[in-house]
């Protein structure tokens, strides 16, 4: 089963007490609306708590890293009206679980196509990144089954120290 399991890169996770609740599970998915040839790119509609549906999308980043070759960033959320990923938006699901099993299912039909790519998720603030921590701990057991999973602490600190030169550039 070990060479069926593709690499998932995590770094910056850190989050909220709805983390602990959330169960991934591959067999429970959104029905994806679209999806790109080379599968970076897909997108699915959420049911929100008052019953509205939005879509989302999940968008891998065509570069990886700068100081860690062969990763690329998974990103998701609401499009904007520039048609960018929104990954800041306020968004109360109905199904937590069935959302992020969605997207982390997306990243692994990319992976499976892409084996000496890892994918990395990070959150847009400090909340969100651990939510993502606290669910992938939370799932870890499932999540090791389909995926490869790395935990990199200086990342943080690479990317710490990279912003601040960059802002005093």
């Amino acid at each position: 089963m070990q060479q069926n399991i593709k690499p998932l890169f995590l770094y910056n996770l850190n989050s909220a007490d709805m983390a602990s609740r959330v169960k991934i599970d591959f067999d429970t998915l959104y029905d994806i609306d679209q999806i790109s040839a080379d599968l970076k790119y897909s997108s699915f509609d959420t049911v929100l708590q008052n019953g509205r549906k939005v879509s989302l999308s999940t968008k891998i980043s065509n570069q990886s890293h700068e100081l860690l070759p062969y990763v690329y960033n998974l990103a998701f959320g609401p499009l904007n009206k520039q048609g960018k990923i929104d990954d800041k938006a306020e968004i109360s699901h109905s199904d937590y679980s069935r959302v992020f099993s969605t997207i982390l299912f997306a990243g692994l039909t990319y992976l499976k196509s892409n084996p000496e790519h890892y994918l990395g998720i990070d959150g847009s603030d400090n909340a969100r990144a651990y939510f993502y921590y606290r669910a992938i701990k939370r799932n870890f057991g499932y999540l090791n089954q389909h995926f490869r999973m790395f935990g990199v602490k200086y990342y943080v600190r690479i990317t710490f120290w990279e912003n601040t030169v960059r802002q005093s550039i």
